[in-house]
């Protein structure tokens, strides 16, 4: 009895360990291209619920303010709030703001005088993620009464092509319901 538990307390052998290497080497060569798929479809599924998600609220306080509140996108969210503007450009995956557009009612955020209020701000898209418009693509406009002027796309579309097929689209109608979908074209 006493030689049995020297050899339990031995441990494992090297030819035992090199089997736990290998096996573990198989799960992971089969695993990984799972994992990136997994991980870029829960990117493209969150900022698509973001982007649903604020044109809701945009509508919503469009009718709850009896103003028009505008969508834009921004390159910079990240300064002081009363210097936060729509970017000229109209690139969605640098992030966007929600603001009611009160005094100019050019769909362009006034910072001076009295700021007009922010209701959301958007940071940037993760890398592997961007964005596609049709079209009003510098900008979502929802009137008073929660429609708009013209109906609007967009496609979230991951930035790796062997992944398109993840992609999600977002419909804005003229008459302010959003949709969001599975696929879209993406480049």
């Amino acid at each position: 009895m006493p030689h049995a538990l020297k050899r339990s307390a031995r441990g494992f052998t090297i030819i035992e360990l090199l089997i736990v290497i290998v096996v573990i080497g198989v799960l992971l060569t089969i695993a990984a291209p799972q994992l990136r798929q997994m991980i870029i479809s829960n990117q493209v599924r969150s900022v698509t619920a973001d982007l649903v998600n604020d044109l809701a609220v945009a509508r919503s306080e469009a009718g709850k303010l009896g103003q028009r509140v505008v969508l834009c996108p921004t390159t910079t969210q990240n300064q002081a709030l009363n210097s936060i503007v729509c970017a000229a450009s109209n690139n969605w995956s640098t992030g966007w703001i929600a603001f009611v557009d009160s005094t100019t009612v050019d769909n362009q955020r006034t910072t001076s005088g009295t700021p007009e209020t922010i209701v959301r701000i958007k940071e940037g898209l993760p890398a592997s993620v961007s964005f596609r418009t049709t079209g009003a693509p510098n900008f979502v406009s929802f009137r008073a009464i929660g429609v708009m002027n013209a109906a609007a796309s967009f496609t979230v579309c991951p930035t790796d092509a062997g992944y398109y097929h993840l992609a999600r689209t977002v419909t804005v109608t003229a008459l302010g319901k959003v949709q969001s979908a599975a696929g879209g074209s993406c480049p």
